[in-house]
């Protein structure tokens, strides 16, 4: 992902993430490389106690969801104020233009550890149970993180989803109809 208008990374407690230092909203940004389709994305942040910020979620340019965070009790700083949302039914076209934009508001400088995509519904014909995770990676001499997604499968041939009771895996891993 490439930081813009304020956002950096920065660590604390062994715990990496990004935050915005400028009064500006600053913008995480990225081309979506999963397949066309629906997806339910979960977003790791921290919502502190000293301000009242905002994080936008964007597809080409477009706020399709957000969140306030405005927590009351807790900490100042990360230690204790780690939150997880999951915006559900979030289309995005294959190639698109995803950012992540927060607006800091006092103390709290939206700070977002992670956010993780996972299809729930996929344009293409691809029969997989497969989660794309982009995961915030820093270095600390640069102004960019790295987001190339990885991918947790657990793909499945058609006889799995339709009749896994049937199937037997030997040990070299291949499925037989009957086990022996």
């Amino acid at each position: 992902m490439d930081l813009s208008r304020g956002y950096q990374v920065a660590s604390y407690g062994g715990e990496t993430f990004i935050e915005n230092h400028s009064c500006d909203p600053g913008v995480a940004s990225t081309t979506f490389s999963g397949q066309i389709g629906t997806y339910d994305i979960t977003l790791d942040f921290y919502d502190e106690c000293d301000g009242e910020s905002l994080i936008e979620l964007l597809v080409d340019g477009v706020v399709v969801t957000s969140i306030n965070l405005d927590q009351n009790g807790g900490s100042n700083y990360i230690a204790g104020s780690q939150r997880q949302v999951t915006f559900e039914g979030i289309e995005i076209p294959e190639g698109s233009s995803f950012a992540i934009r927060g607006t800091r508001d006092d103390g709290e400088m939206s700070r977002v550890e992670a956010i993780t995509f996972e299809p729930i519904s996929i344009a293409a014909p691809t029969i997989s149970n497969e989660t794309t995770i982009i995961e915030l990676k820093f270095d600390d001499d640069s102004d960019k993180i790295d987001s190339e997604p990885t991918a947790e499968s657990q793909s499945q041939n058609a006889a799995d989803l339709f009749c896994p009771a049937l199937l037997h895996k030997s040990a070299e891993g291949r499925a037989s109809a009957f086990p022996g």
